[in-house]
């Protein structure tokens, strides 16, 4: 059985806001992350091509899609989200505190209609009725925040302080050198 993470490392938003360098850096980690965790196999998609993947993935093992803006997103979350896939959920959802989700995932062997470039925009509790509507066991995970504007930008830069400066490096060192978090805190 085949374990793979896909995230959509095209969120237009992210980049408008931040730059394109950002916004791959969140990408950059977000994969080191992953890489963290054993057996799972990692793809960056664009929009245009996630639901493709998605659903080829799913034929061999548990799916997990992630919002490409979430660079500080921990490993035990990803490992969380499988666990419930390979116990006893059909379907997991990862509450982003902004709205959306942060994650989604699914078990192998389901079949539903996805629109994997845009679901994570999806309210969390519209994605559980759709769920049990399928008769799917499902799990939710702890609320997370995106990082989608300044003020996330800024307390993504604070929250980043306490930890080694391995975690979240390329984001950290785009932060570093820029003057974003100044921007962010109105400097």
């Amino acid at each position: 059985m085949q374990r793979m993470i896909i995230t959509v490392n095209s969120d237009e938003r992210v980049e408008a806001v931040f730059g394109r360098p950002l916004r791959i850096g969140f990408v950059q980690d977000l994969v080191e992350t992953a890489a963290a965790l054993r057996g799972v196999q990692i793809r960056i998609c664009t929009p245009a091509t996630a639901e493709q993947a998605f659903v080829e993935a799913l034929s061999l093992g548990p799916v997990i899609l992630v919002a490409g803006d979430v660079p500080h997103l921990p490993f035990w979350r990803l490992a969380d989200a499988f666990d419930h896939l390979e116990a006893s959920a059909d379907f997991v959802v990862g509450p982003a505190e902004s709205g959306g989700c942060y994650l989604i995932g699914m078990r192998n062997g389901l079949s539903a209609s996805l629109d994997a470039a845009n679901v994570l925009d999806e309210a969390p509790a519209n994605l559980l009725t759709a769920a049990r509507s399928y008769g799917w066991n499902s799990a939710t995970l702890p609320g997370w925040y995106r990082v989608l504007n300044y003020a996330d930008l800024a307390r993504l830069a604070a929250d980043l302080g306490p930890f080694p400066a391995t975690f979240a490096r390329h984001t950290r060192a785009l932060l570093d050198g820029s003057d974003l978090v100044a921007q962010a805190l109105g400097a």
